[in-house]
């Protein structure tokens, strides 16, 4: 029963909220960093919701895999048709912040270029160091459906 309403409560939600869809995209890492060419890209799967007045909000979920273990980070966005700011978990599980620039190439596909400041991320894990991993810029070619 509880699983019959749940999946209700989640369709009704979609239907009503308004424009609802799926976002979809290729991240490269740290492209400022990189010497010879762009690093590796990881997939990005999210939702973007239309909000009204050129807003829209969302979230994604990026994962990857580093010597045999899955790790992913976690940001939800508020974007307007000139840029993106958001909040976020970082692989590690700590805080991350995102600011960054759309351009729109085709109706439904972007460029964005996020600046990810990592300021209150800590690389080893040990609580009372302060040596967080670096700030780095991001290109996501990314489509919404």
């Amino acid at each position: 029963m509880k699983k019959n309403l749940l999946a209700l409560f989640t369709l009704t939600t979609f239907i009503f909220a308004g424009s609802v869809s799926p976002l979809l995209s290729l991240r490269f890492a740290d492209i400022s960093n990189s010497t010879a060419a762009l690093p590796t890209p990881t997939t990005t799967i999210g939702l973007k919701m239309d909000l009204g007045d050129g807003v829209a909000s969302g979230f994604d979920v990026n994962t990857r895999t580093v010597n045999g273990v899955d790790q992913s980070d976690f940001r939800i966005f508020i974007q307007r048709s000139f840029g993106t700011v958001g909040i976020g978990r970082h692989y590690n599980g700590d805080p991350q912040f995102t600011v960054g620039g759309t351009y729109s190439t085709l109706s439904n596909m972007s460029v964005n270029f996020d600046y990810v400041i990592n300021n209150l991320t800590d690389e080893d894990g040990a609580a009372n160091t302060n040596d967080p991993f670096d700030n780095e810029l991001r290109l996501s070619l990314s489509v919404s459906f």
